[in-house]
C-alpha cells in the first residue's frame, strides 16, 4: 500500500473486490469491445500530448451515478455498490507510448484505488509514481493510494493500459462523506462556470466562500434524488 495512512492490514474493501477481479475485467474487456465510443477524453487534467491518449468512463462521480453508464456494466457496479462508503468508480484507459504528467486530486479524504484491468508490462515502462515512490499495476490486483499527494502514471509500451478507478471514503471521514463529496461536485461546477465566466481571480476568498456553501448545499440534498432515479430509468 503506498502513500495512503499506517495500517498494519488491508483496508477491508480490498479483499471483496479482489475476489471478483476476474469478473469485474471480463465485464469491462467486453464493455469496450461492444461500446467503445462511449468512452470520452477526461476533462480535469490533459495528459503530455492529445487529450485521447487518456480516456474514460464515469460509472459514479462523487456519488453521482450515471445510471446510462452503470446498465453497462451491471455486475460490476452492484459487487462495487455493496462497500461501504464506495463514493467514485470509473473506468480509465490509457494509450501506448503517453503520459500523465504530475497532478493532484481533489481532497486527501478519499483513498483512491487503481484496479489492474489490462496491464502491458510492469515497471519500468509501465507504472505510477505519487511523490517518491514509483509502482507497477498488477491485473486484477488492487493499488491504494492518496490522490491528494502528488502523482503520474506512464505507459512506454505498444500496448494500452487499462484501469478502474476506485475511490474510498477514508474511515475518519465517513460521518461527513455526503459533505465531501457534494464540496467537490460544487467546487467542479464552479471551475466550470469560471471557465466561461472568468471571477474567481477578482472574488475575494470570502465571496468565493459565499458563493460555494450554497451551491455545496443544492448538490447535497440533490445526490440522494438523483441517485434514486435508477429505480424509475430502468
Amino acid at each position: 500500500m503506498i502513500l495512503v495512512y499506517s495500517t498494519k492490514r488491508p483496508p477491508p474493501w480490498i479483499a471483496p473486490i479482489e475476489q471478483n477481479a476476474e469478473m469485474i475485467r471480463e465485464e469491462m474487456l467486453q464493455l469496450i469491445e461492444q461500446h467503445y465510443r462511449v468512452m470520452k477524453p477526461y476533462r480535469f487534467h490533459k495528459p503530455q500530448r492529445s487529450s485521447y491518449e487518456w480516456l474514460t468512463l464515469p460509472f459514479i462521480s462523487w456519488k453521482y451515478r450515471n445510471h446510462k453508464n452503470c446498465r453497462y456494466a451491471p455486475r460490476t457496479i452492484s459487487v462495487l455498490e455493496s462497500i461501504p462508503n464506495v463514493v467514485s468508480v470509473s473506468l480509465s484507459r490509457m494509450a501506448p507510448n503517453t503520459a500523465v504528467t504530475e497532478h493532484q486530486g481533489d481532497t486527501n479524504a478519499i483513498v483512491r484505488n487503481h484496479l489492474g484491468i489490462s496491464v502491458p508490462e510492469g515497471l519500468p515502462n509501465c507504472g505510477f509514481r505519487v511523490c517518491q515512490e514509483k509502482r507497477g499495476w498488477q491485473e486484477g490486483k488492487m493499488l491504494p493510494f492518496c490522490d491528494a499527494q502528488p502523482h503520474e502514471a506512464w505507459n512506454k509500451t505498444d500496448k494500452e493500459r487499462i484501469i478502474m478507478i476506485i475511490d474510498i471514503i477514508r474511515p475518519e471521514y465517513a460521518h461527513i462523506e455526503n459533505d465531501v463529496c457534494a464540496m467537490v461536485i460544487a467546487t467542479h461546477l464552479l471551475h466550470g462556470i469560471d471557465k466561461q465566466i472568468p471571477f474567481h481571480k477578482r472574488a475575494s476568498a470570502k465571496t468565493l466562500e459565499r458563493i460555494i456553501q450554497p451551491v455545496k448545499g443544492l448538490v447535497k440534498a440533490g445526490l440522494p434524488l438523483q441517485r434514486s432515479l435508477q429505480h424509475v430509468s430502468g
